[in-house]
């Protein structure tokens, strides 16, 4: 499973983003530079401004 899709099914279970992307900073440092490289961080920061 891809860190976008988990975070997706996380969000959905109702996990807040926060403690999410903390979780994922603490297993790998580099994992928001991988998203941003493939353009998924931006599409979630833009769902994040319309909530």
């Amino acid at each position: 499973m891809t860190a976008s899709k988990l975070i997706d099914v996380l969000r959905e279970l109702g996990c807040h983003t926060t403690d999410i992307t903390d979780a994922l900073y603490e297993a790998d440092p580099s994992w928001l530079n991988r998203l941003k490289d493939h353009g998924w961080y931006e599409d979630c920061a833009e769902d994040e401004s319309t909530a």
